[in-house]
């Protein structure tokens, strides 16, 4: 045998160990992608949660406020009727937001059904705590259960009113629970409090922690997960946000049988209007899954 037959076999050796190598590292990476991918869409489902809370402050936060409802009682706040009733008994005031039965609201989302709120005392003493509770209201494909407290501390941070933001909601698809969402949120109301009513000039700082069971038999690949996150250091939050963030980011730890991720999530503007519109959701390998909200 020549040397050229020699080299010839040690090329072609090579070039088939070399195809081996490279189909089980390609064949890896897809599979590693594949099961981030499944992580990450659990954990945009409390995601959502979260940003439907955050949602649900800002029309709290506006039906107080707003000039209308103070002077007529009647008013539409985000696309959603709202009634204010000063004779409810115990309390300061009572809300009825009223979304119909299919009402699209500047944040683009599906709604249906009422949200019921109970206001014990003006918004400007300490401790003024407003309840909101829902009927038959739908968000999507998902319907809402629980309470909302909204809280005025009376208290100051770095100048600014600090507001507390406490949720306790289930999601139901369907008839089956989905999520056991519960969020404990700090909101600093750091520009527009001299201006209340002024919507384009309401500016906030939010930031703690929530967490949720997630459970859904009919995913085969995580059909149960425990999920915590945290917002690393503020989201800022904007009343002419349709989705209100305008950015921030938040660190997500899912926790499935026998498995735990540690994710972040970096929220986005993609259109550069000063108002984020998804959430980059990357594991410690850096891959990534864009989650449009």
């Amino acid at each position: 045998m020549d040397i050229r037959q020699i080299s010839g076999k040690i090329s072609l050796t090579f070039i088939i160990i070399t195809g081996i190598m490279l189909f089980f590292f390609t064949s890896c990476e897809k599979e590693e992608t594949s099961d981030f991918v499944k992580v990450a869409e659990v954990a945009s489902v409390h995601l959502g949660a979260d940003l439907d809370a955050t949602y649900l402050f800002s029309v709290l936060h506006k039906a107080i406020y707003d000039t209308a409802l103070l002077r007529t009682d009647t008013t539409m706040i985000d696309s959603a009727w709202v009634y204010r009733s000063m004779t409810a008994p115990s309390a300061y005031a009572s809300y009825l937001i009223d979304y119909g039965d299919s009402t699209v609201s500047p944040d683009f989302n599906l709604k249906t059904g009422q949200i019921e709120a109970v206001q014990d005392k003006p918004f400007t003493e300490a401790n003024a705590t407003i309840t909101a509770s829902f009927t038959n209201f739908t968000v999507n494909n998902y319907r809402l259960e629980g309470t909302v407290n909204y809280v005025s501390t009376g208290e100051l941070e770095s100048g600014s009113p600090k507001l507390t933001l406490i949720c306790d909601i289930d999601f139901y698809a369907g008839d089956e629970l989905m999520i056991n969402y519960t969020g404990s949120k700090t909101i600093l109301w750091t520009e527009g409090f001299d201006q209340p009513e002024n919507n384009e000039e309401q500016l906030f700082e939010i930031y703690g922690t929530s967490e949720s069971n997630y459970q859904n038999p009919e995913n085969n690949d995580i059909s149960e997960a425990e999920i915590a996150m945290e917002i690393d250091g503020v989201l800022d939050v904007s009343f002419e946000c349709h989705k209100t963030v305008k950015y921030g980011s938040v660190l997500i730890y899912e926790t499935i049988p026998g498995y735990n991720e540690q994710l972040t999530g970096d929220f986005i503007d993609s259109d550069i209007d000063g108002c984020s519109d998804k959430v980059m959701i990357k594991n410690e390998q850096n891959f990534g899954y864009p989650y449009y909200f």
